[in-house]
């Protein structure tokens, strides 16, 4: 399999600069399958270096946390050497929140309490967007941030190369298919040996975002493809010690999880081998603007409300659903501002009640506050029905009919069983009260109910 994937890499450049066609290529990599002999002693040399025991320096340095892009303490967003993935639905404002994540990355500005490493590059890979789009984000990150930060012109420290160059836009994709099968493509050496040179520099690049999972890969949505697209990534990730942030859409049938924010891995699209291939996987998510709201008992309306209270504007919220062998961040809250150049998003520090909370904690006290908003909505309905009851007794009332329960409901447009649970709500208000009367056609004395106003003037 090596063999076979190094043969198609030589011939992906060999075509790329113009030494091969396609017979070409299907010739030389199945010369290779047929000579699938690996040089077994150099090999074995090298597994024999790698069985070693674990040294005291190792042990000790195991102390400490696995480094990642933004970190404080036992939290970390993105870990670095590893991939992460972040999932939305199509139009959520996926790029506007990389685009002002990446913003703090530069500035050296705090998210959530987390710092990011210093005097750091984040370098955007989009096949999604042309530069021209991002380079209008980034001015209304700048309108908004100011151009120097600490000394620093920060929005210099923000790539984005220009994919759609005639030399670049046939090879930027980092899976290509050949013979059928998804492999790495040259961009993928590409892009390691254009960024090493830098890599000792006084601002090395530290944050690569790739934009996003289906532009970047030409192979299907499935284990096959991704898994080599996580790979790719991977690469570069461990080649360049820095942290790989995939950007990637979520499934259809996860729009039926965002009203209650029941919200997991299986909502990111694609095959199980992306997820479990990235060290943290997270789903950005709108809460919502007054001006569009979700509706009233919506968990993403209650938790705009919860995160950001008073605030008019649309929030986002980038929350962390799996921290496999990484650290496991807070949700990072981004409210919308409006700038000459468009949308721009910034930072909410949220209350202190929920400042510093994983995903978990924040559901629970979401779901809570969720079963409150319910039990005051039964409560309100509740009420509602003993005021229609204690007006329908106010109307018998009026007309000096026995208010009986049967009476009552009937009164109200309802079944004749169906007051009498209100009517004792009302009594126990203070809003009626009773007596016995004999009513016609009835053999025994029957409970009637008397509107407060007419028991306070003894009209009876």
């Amino acid at each position: 399999m090596h063999a076979d994937t190094n043969a198609t890499h030589a011939d992906f450049d060999a075509y790329a600069d113009g030494h091969a066609d396609h017979s070409r290529m299907h010739l030389v990599t199945q010369d290779v399958i047929e000579d699938d002999t690996p040089p077994e002693r150099p090999l074995a040399a090298a597994m024999a270096r790698a069985m070693r025991p674990f040294t005291a320096d190792e042990l000790e340095n195991a102390q400490g946390a696995h480094p990642h892009a933004f970190m404080a303490g036992d939290a970390g967003l993105f870990p670095i050497g590893e991939v992460a993935v972040v999932a939305a639905p199509g139009r959520e404002g996926k790029t506007f929140a990389l685009m002002a994540i990446a913003a703090a990355y530069a500035r050296g500005k705090r998210l959530h309490g987390l710092t990011p490493v210093p005097d750091q590059q984040a370098i955007i890979y989009s096949a999604e967007d042309d530069r021209v789009q991002y380079a209008r984000k980034l001015a209304a990150l700048r309108w908004k941030h100011g151009e120097v930060t600490d000394g620093a012109t920060w929005w210099e420290h923000i790539i984005v190369p220009d994919l759609e160059s005639p030399e670049l836009v046939e090879w930027r994709e980092l899976v290509k298919v050949m013979d059928r099968r998804p492999c790495a493509g040259p961009a993928v050496n590409a892009i390691i040996n254009a960024l090493q040179p830098s890599m000792n520099s006084s601002v090395p690049p530290g944050l690569l975002i790739f934009e996003t999972a289906s532009t970047l890969n030409e192979a299907d949505e499935d284990n096959a493809g991704l898994k080599v697209l996580v790979g790719a990534l991977k690469k570069i990730a461990k080649a360049l010690d820095v942290a790989v942030v995939l950007v990637h859409h979520t499934s259809q049938a996860a729009g039926s999880n965002l009203s209650t924010l029941s919200i997991g891995t299986a909502d990111i699209r694609g095959a199980t081998a992306l997820v479990y291939n990235a060290r943290q996987c997270f789903l950005l998510v709108n809460l919502g603007s007054d001006d569009n709201p979700h509706p009233d008992a919506d968990a993403r309306t209650l938790l705009r409300k919860m995160v950001s209270p008073g605030v008019p504007t649309r929030v986002s919220a980038l929350i962390c659903l799996d921290s496999s062998k990484a650290l496991d961040p807070p949700p990072i809250y981004l409210r919308w501002i409006s700038t000459p150049y468009g949308p721009a998003l910034e930072e909410i520090t949220p209350p202190a009640s929920l400042s510093g909370l994983r995903w978990r904690k924040v559901l629970a006290a979401l779901n809570g506050k969720r079963a409150e908003v319910r039990e005051d909505a039964k409560g309100a309905k509740e009420q509602a029905k003993v005021a229609e009851a204690v007006a329908a007794v106010r109307k018998l009332n009026s007309k000096d009919v026995p208010a009986s329960a049967k009476q009552v409901s009937l009164a109200a447009g309802h079944t004749k069983a169906w007051a009498k649970p209100y009517l004792d709500l009302a009594e126990e208000q203070g809003l009626v009260t009773t007596s016995m009367a004999k009513i016609a056609n009835t053999g025994s004395d029957t409970v009637v109910y008397h509107a407060k106003q007419w028991a306070d003037g003894d009209s009876e």
